[in-house]
């Protein structure tokens, strides 16, 4: 085959040889163009940068199948890996939206797969679907235990692909309720329950430091105890909006409250939120509620007795 025996007088032939199977050369030789990198091999290499990325796991090297991912290229880059030991240096690497599993036999690495990323706080946020068409009941209902999101039974290609992307947009919902500017109160009670205490972490954090001038993400991160890294990949997953507007946010929330309902003038109330300069609080008040903090005051403002 051309593209094996160019890839053999390479460095990189002991890996893809490791990583793919005779067939997935077959069914992605005419349609696909393959980069090679460290752990793992990326289809559809055009704009590729700009494509969210789907990890697709294969159980071993020899794996036959008939299951494309064609319908999925056009939007996403495609990651696909066989060798279990890598699967959790890939998705630190190219962050995943999702995680697809296919199984034949091998059914215990994929339960220790779904729960070695359901049960890791730096991971939990990302679908894992499983697939597989030799499954029986028991090792279905195990891999739900086990924390995946979805199990199809049935290999087609077209159907595999409306499943991931109805639970792709499931996740972008979730995304977008976790943008609005109350969100630390009403944490979405369909989070994965780690992805929760994440959010509850944040929160905590947020009210108890709001008020220092000096507070900023890098409280949080310490808070959480997760690297840099790994904070703003979870987070960037679960919200549309930056840390840093989430906390403004919730200063500019405090705020409003403490504009309407106390007798702190505007240098006091900006004091109080952990604004350090009034003319800044003043700015950035006007520019998210359209109307100066003296306006919003005088218009809003209960009479304190």
């Amino acid at each position: 085959m051309k593209i094996k025996s160019e890839l053999q007088n390479t460095s990189y032939s002991w890996l893809v040889n490791q990583i793919f199977a005779e067939p997935m050369l077959n069914m992605f030789n005419q349609t696909l163009s393959h980069q090679r990198t460290n752990d793992f091999t990326m289809a559809n290499k055009t704009n590729e940068l700009n494509r969210k990325n789907i990890l697709i796991f294969f159980e071993n090297e020899n794996l036959n199948t008939n299951l494309t991912f064609n319908g999925l290229l056009t939007d996403y880059n495609l990651l696909f890996i066989s060798d279990v030991c890598k699967v959790l240096n890939c998705i630190d690497l190219k962050q995943p939206v999702l995680i697809v599993i296919y199984v034949k036999t091998d059914f215990d690495n994929c339960f220790n797969l779904c729960r070695n990323v359901k049960n890791d706080i730096r991971y939990s946020h990302i679908p894992v679907v499983v697939i597989s068409d030799t499954a029986t009941t028991g090792q279905q209902i195990k891999c739900f235990e086990n924390g995946a999101d979805d199990f199809i039974q049935l290999i087609d290609s077209q159907l595999i692909e409306l499943r991931i992307r109805h639970i792709l947009k499931r996740s972008e919902q979730m995304r977008q309720q976790l943008n609005s500017s109350d969100v630390l109160t009403n944490i979405p009670i369909k989070l994965n329950q780690l992805d929760v205490i994440f959010m509850q972490k944040i929160k905590e954090c947020i009210e108890k430091n709001f008020t220092k001038p000096g507070f900023n993400v890098n409280d949080i991160i310490r808070h959480i105890g997760m690297s840099r890294s790994a904070f703003y990949n979870k987070f960037k997953m679960l919200s549309n909006i930056s840390i840093h507007e989430l906390i403004n946010n919730y200063r500019l929330k405090k705020a409003e409250q403490l504009l309407q309902n106390s007798d702190l003038n505007i240098n006091e109330v900006a004091n109080e939120c952990g604004y350090e300069d009034p003319a800044y609080f003043c700015r950035v008040f006007k520019r998210k509620y359209h109307i100066s903090p003296k306006k919003f005051k005088s218009i809003h403002s209960r009479k304190i007795d």
